[in-house]
């Protein structure tokens, strides 16, 4: 109980807290409702109370409005899995969930389908860890209220789990909490600690635990070494970080904020459980304690007070500590702790599932910030609207926080959208010397060479992603595209060479080498290129008007006129074939 009294005080003096009133909105009053009323669903029968709260987790998923989880990381995700982006370019330290939605999307959903997809499978595995701890309670009432405790904070990580990516690893951790306090269960903890850390790399932390409490079973290793022993990870972590660059040799980035406290607090949590017992030990006090601390004052979340994504993970080592000391005290303690839990779940959760809310909560959040993530997620938020002069000061803001040309890259691709072309090269070109590490910098500096018709920064750009990332670069593409609108004969002949030999099948590529081969007088290698562009795309019109033309340029009206058939048959309303059509014979009658 004093554990909750310093929770409630400290984050009732904040400002913008969780149990601030004008965070309660509709949806907030309704999440409430749904875990109270798993509680009494928990009471006749602990699978109804699940499966209460999975039902409105579920429907929640489907009918909440799309734009609550399409801005800022979301909004950056989404368009990464419309484009196709590899796993570990777009989500390098969160793999999983990247992985997972691309999975749904090859399946048929949509890329907005995948993310009300992919929360519920984090939700079910959280849940299931909740069953698990609940089934060890004592009594009807006991065994609903742990699952109401536990549920609770599963709303704020499945919701921020849209966008954050933390669903999936939140609940295998959840999981692998429940499987650690069962010794006969414990030897699934190190495969569920596996999964985690695949589905996130910060949860890799996970693993010391989950082994060393195999260990502690087989070799009987003290709980105090296995405690000592898995903060071992956090601990390298802290000390890499000291020194300059050296994450950086090792081809490990530096870690952001958010990703820094799941390592240094997600090995905590492996090493609570085996330390639990009926009555909480120093052990485990201090660890809790640790968390508790980190959850009320360390400053992460985007200007927040308390990283609200991670918030559920590091209260659940306080919630262990406070079920194992409450089991013997019964439902006095633990029916008005769950329902109190509830009642605080409500505004934070309501919150993210209302729209204007969420995105006032984050405006405000970024109000006097210093971290750059703020303002890039504001670049990404005002880019994808339309508003590309104002997103292109938001990701100028966060270069400054920063240094990073990664944030460059993304002023460069604002300039372009929004027309300013010479900016936008000029830009692209700072952010390949700041950051030629990152492939979606080099990306940027391609389109910008290519709207601003510059042949021979196409041509470095391509060049030396290629040198960079080893051959065939896709980038040879653009560089072909930019040496064709400049009249570029040399460049076009190179870039195609290389372009065919990064992308053979790809029809573009085909066609726009074609015209290379065109410039250079080859109109044999045209042609032959533009009958693989038709057989590669065979509802394309365009490689078929295009050999039409060669076949009208030639004098061949009866090879360009069947040609213009094909297109027509495939697009009847292609104005271009109309009109070479009846340049060749004549207006129709």
């Amino acid at each position: 109980m004093f554990l909750l009294a310093v929770i409630l005080a400290v984050t009732a003096a904040s400002p913008d807290g969780w149990w601030s009133p004008w965070t309660w909105t509709p949806a907030s009053v309704l999440v409430t409702a749904l875990l109270v009323i798993a509680w009494f669903a928990a009471r006749a029968d602990l699978r109804a109370g699940a499966g209460v709260l999975m039902a409105g987790m579920a429907v929640a998923a489907v009918l909440s409005p799309p734009s609550f989880h399409l801005w800022g990381d979301g909004a950056l995700r989404l368009r990464n899995l419309e484009q196709g982006i590899a796993v570990m370019t777009a989500a390098p330290f969160e793999p999983g969930g990247y992985l997972l939605q691309r999975l749904l999307v090859s399946a048929g959903l949509t890329p907005e389908g995948s993310f009300r997809a992919a929360g519920p499978a984090g939700g079910a595995l959280y849940l299931l860890g909740s069953l698990l701890v609940a089934r060890r309670a004592i009594g009807r009432e006991c065994r609903a209220s742990v699952l109401v405790l536990a549920a609770s904070p599963t709303l704020t990580v499945f919701f921020t789990g849209y966008v954050e990516s933390y669903a999936l690893p939140a609940g295998l951790a959840c999981l692998c909490i429940a499987l650690l306090s069962e010794e006969r269960h414990s030897r699934w903890s190190l495969p569920c600690a596996l999964a985690a850390s695949l589905a996130h790399a910060g949860f890799s932390a996970l693993l010391p635990g989950a082994a060393l409490q195999e260990w502690k079973e087989k070799r009987k290793a003290s709980a105090a070494a296995a405690a000592v022993l898995s903060l071992s990870i956090p601990a390298l972590l802290l000390a890499a970080r000291g020194a300059p660059g050296a994450l950086h040799r090792v081809g490990i980035p530096d870690p952001v904020e958010r990703l820094h406290l799941v390592v240094f607090t997600a090995p905590v949590i492996a090493a609570m459980a085996p330390l639990a017992k009926k009555r909480p030990s120093t052990q485990m006090l201090i660890p809790a304690s640790t968390f508790l601390l980190a959850f009320l004052l360390f400053p992460l979340e985007r200007g927040e007070a308390i990283d609200w994504d991670l918030g559920a993970l590091l209260l659940l080592p306080v919630c262990v500590v406070v079920l194992d000391s409450a089991r013997d005290a019964g439902s006095r303690l633990l029916v008005p702790l769950a329902l109190a839990a509830a009642v605080a779940a409500g505004p934070r959760t309501g919150s993210f599932l209302d729209a204007g809310t969420s995105e006032a909560r984050y405006m405000l959040a970024a109000d006097g910030a210093t971290d750059p993530a703020v303002f890039e997620e504001l670049g990404i938020l005002e880019r994808e609207r339309g508003r590309f002069d104002l997103a292109a000061g938001f990701f100028e803001r966060a270069f400054e926080l920063s240094g990073n040309g990664r944030h460059l890259a993304q002023v460069a691709e604002s300039a372009r959208l929004s027309g300013r072309l010479d900016l936008a090269l000029e830009t692209a070109r700072r952010a390949a010397s700041e950051r030629p590490d990152v492939e979606t910098v080099w990306l940027q500096y391609a389109l910008a060479a290519r709207d601003a018709g510059s042949t021979a920064d196409a041509m470095e750009a391509a060049g030396r992603h290629e040198d960079l990332f080893g051959p065939r670069s896709p980038l040879w593409a653009y560089a072909l595209e930019t040496a064709l609108a400049c009249g570029d004969t040399a460049s076009a002949l190179r870039a195609a060479a290389a372009a065919l030999e990064s992308m053979p099948g790809d029809p573009s590529v085909l066609v726009n080498s074609a015209w290379a081969c065109l410039l250079s007088g080859d109109s044999a290698g045209a042609e032959a290129l533009l009958e693989r562009a038709a057989l590669a795309a065979p509802f394309d019109p365009l490689p078929h008007y295009d050999l039409a033309v060669m076949a009208a340029g030639s004098g061949d009206s009866v090879s360009a006129l069947s040609h213009i058939r094909e297109a027509l048959t495939r697009d009847p309303d292609m104005h271009e074939a109309l009109v070479l059509r009846e340049s060749l014979t004549g207006p129709p009658r």
